[in-house]
């Protein structure tokens, strides 16, 4: 029972981010992978690149950007825009961690009212790293996997996730019963005083006393007396 209710509720977890996802996805005409335009300060269009380095760069995920293209003006054209390619994609990591750096391949038009849809199929991550310190040519790194649109039209619906096995029930610690409780140990007995010793005799002190010698003479009866 409680497996069952895991599993249910992880596919309302699953199935309100998706809602917020598409909430949060911009469908209006300012969403550039819906509706694109060549731009001077965004994009770059390879379809004038030399065909066998356009081949080389595809296969091998690496290219110079001076060597796709032959023509002077096309290649100081292809500078000045992958400058601002670059600034504006560094912008956006370091100040809101967005990528937006890609090679995109195909475009898919269709009719609508107001607005002239144009939608990358294909999106490949493109990494720029600028060669040289002015800034006049630049390594460019495609990651080797890509990606349908996200926003397309056309995408196909993407599988939900498999449900997450449950995590194996731990089995309760054994009982550890407490220690046994020792009593205190009592205190020692207070030993009774003994017999008092009686008080040693007071002796009278003794003094020094320079005495001046003594002067005897004979008594009338021949005794010594002391003066």
């Amino acid at each position: 029972m409680t497996e069952s209710l895991d599993n249910r509720r992880l596919d309302l977890v699953r199935a309100a981010q998706q809602q917020w996802i598409a909430a949060l996805t911009d469908l209006g005409g300012r969403n550039t992978l819906l509706y694109y335009k060549d731009r001077r300060a965004s994009t770059l269009d390879l379809a004038q690149a030399d065909p066998e380095a356009m081949d080389r760069f595809t296969g091998s995920g690496s290219i110079r950007l001076t060597r796709l293209f032959k023509d002077v003006d096309l290649r100081a054209d292809a500078i000045r825009r992958m400058q601002a390619i670059h600034r504006k994609a560094r912008e956006l990591v370091e100040e809101r961690g967005i990528r937006a750096g890609y090679l995109a391949t195909g475009m898919a038009r269709w009719d609508e009212l107001f607005l002239e849809p144009a939608a990358p199929v294909l999106l490949r991550g493109l990494t720029i790293t600028p060669t040289r310190a002015r800034y006049d040519d630049f390594e460019l790194i495609l990651d080797e996997e890509e990606e349908v649109n996200p926003v397309h039209p056309l995408r196909p619906p993407q599988p939900p996730d498999p449900p997450r096995p449950p995590e194996p029930l731990k089995p309760p610690e054994p009982f550890e019963p407490p220690e046994p409780f020792e009593p205190p140990t009592p205190p020692e007995p207070i030993q009774p005083p003994g017999p008092s010793e009686p008080p040693a005799p007071i002796e009278p002190p003794r003094t020094a006393v320079a005495l001046p010698p003594a002067r005897h003479r004979s008594g009338t009866d021949g005794t010594l007396v002391s003066l």
